[in-house]
């Protein structure tokens, strides 16, 4: 009887035991589930937040995009081309310029000086179905450009500046200058003197004198670009002819060099180029360019004939002269380009540069006019004497050359390649308006 007992009691135990089993499985069951359903909402809400991001990043991005693009080209519709633009799920920018987004123009040309409206750049970007658009404002701004004007003068000594000489030529044979110069362009120098050309037939327009002009930087210039293989112009003192084509070159644009140590008897000379006059009657120097044609020199260089630069008749044919200054010639101390007698360039623009100084002379032959219709000087200071009376000087930098164009214009163009000496190679930039950065979360963009 006790052992059936102990039987019956024994099965009952295990009963319970299985059912309690049983229980505790299917809650691991449930709990295990319901883990992996929130486990696999986790990684869902985590997979979403991800591209949340990289959306707003892409968007993000869209805008520093849109803001090279403008800078480069001061196109506002060139905002809206994103094909090929390596920004994941970048779906589109929009630039426009004006009081407010609605009716500001996305297709005109960007205005960068006098007074600018805002800019306005939205960019959109939707990533794995998160969408993210962003919108900010911002004020255009162009930074100074030493060449689009006649003269930039950087040394602010009182003596120095833009200087016209009253009285030039020979020691007996002296004449007043100041009456025959014509000057058609703007003047930016760091010195207040006004009273050494104030002579002048036509005087500079406007003229700033505020201040802020670098001297130019030569030393990482040709660092740059005077390299074993930039191409050597043998100096040819006899006739003064060279040839520069850089029309095969990339960006339509060559650099040559004239090196201190080819030029001729160069410790009596003191250039790296010193041209020679020819025996009466004069001959005339030429300089022919293709292209726009950058000539360097090391310790300067000094014409003392009748120069005329000559194009091709390409848009883009201009000449630049680069040059570091000679201190080996006691006359012309501290000067890097000298013409000592008049300079003719009827449709080439010149640009003279030198972290010396430049002088436009015609005291070795006044008995001529001089004339270049586009001239840009950036250098430490200028000096000029004019020719006999009954000849004229003139040189001109007039505002609204095609030249100065923005983004399209050539030293724009020179610029951004930083193909001139102190360009940074951007055309503009743009300063953030505080408080106009928002997220739009409008799921209907306007554009």
């Amino acid at each position: 009887m006790n052992a059936a007992l102990r039987i019956g009691r024994r099965h009952g135990e295990d009963g319970f035991v299985l059912v309690g089993v049983l229980m505790f499985i299917l809650i691991l069951t449930i709990l295990g589930l319901t883990l992996f359903s929130l486990s696999s909402f986790e990684s869902q809400f985590f997979t979403n937040s991800l591209d949340q991001q990289r959306a707003f990043y892409s968007a993000t991005g869209g805008i520093e995009r849109a803001k090279y693009v403008l800078s480069s080209t001061s196109r506002l519709a060139d905002a809206r081309d994103i094909a090929g633009v390596p920004l994941e799920g970048l779906t589109y920018t929009v630039a426009k310029q004006g009081t407010d987004f609605a009716s500001a123009d996305s297709s005109d040309t960007l205005k960068w000086t006098n007074n600018p409206k805002p800019v306005w750049i939205r960019a959109l970007a939707v990533v794995g179905g998160q969408r993210a658009m962003v919108e900010a404002q911002f004020t255009p701004h162009r930074g100074p450009n030493y060449y689009e004007r006649l003269f930039t003068l950087s040394n602010a000594s009182p003596d120095s500046g833009l200087v016209v000489r009253t009285l030039g030529g020979e020691i007996g044979n002296q004449w007043l200058a100041a009456g025959q110069v014509f000057l058609a362009g703007e003047l930016w120098q760091n010195s207040r003197r006004t009273d050494a050309w104030t002579g002048v037939a036509q005087a500079p327009a406007p003229i700033d004198m505020t201040g802020g002009v670098p001297v130019p930087d030569l030393t990482s210039y040709f660092a740059r670009f005077w390299t074993p293989t930039t191409p050597i112009v043998v100096p040819d003192p006899e006739l003064d002819v060279y040839y520069l084509d850089a029309y095969n070159q990339i960006d339509h644009v060559g650099f040559w060099k004239t090196p201190f140590s080819l030029s001729a008897d160069y410790k009596k000379n003191a250039w790296s180029l010193n041209g020679e006059p020819a025996a009466l009657p004069y001959s005339d120097g030429e300089i022919h360019v293709r292209g726009t044609c950058i000539w360097m020199f090391d310790h300067g260089v000094r014409f003392n004939r009748h120069m005329f630069v000559y194009g091709s008749g390409n848009a883009d044919d201009a000449l630049v002269l680069v040059a570091r200054p000679t201190f080996l010639d006691p006359l012309e101390f501290g000067r890097g380009i000298v013409f000592n007698q008049p300079l003719w360039s009827a449709t080439v623009p010149v640009y003279l540069v030198s972290d010396g100084g430049v002088g436009i002379e015609a005291q070795n032959s006044s008995d001529f006019n001089s004339s270049i219709t586009y001239l840009s000087v950036f250098a430490r200071l200028c000096s000029m004497i004019g020719p006999r009376p009954g000849h004229s000087m003139t040189l001109m930098h007039l505002p609204g050359s095609p030249q100065d164009a923005p983004s399209t214009g050539l030293i724009d163009r020179l610029s951004k390649k930083g193909y001139l000496p102190n360009t940074s190679g951007v055309g503009g930039d743009f300063i953030p308006i505080a408080g106009k950065w928002r997220e739009i979360t409008d799921s209907d963009p306007v554009n």
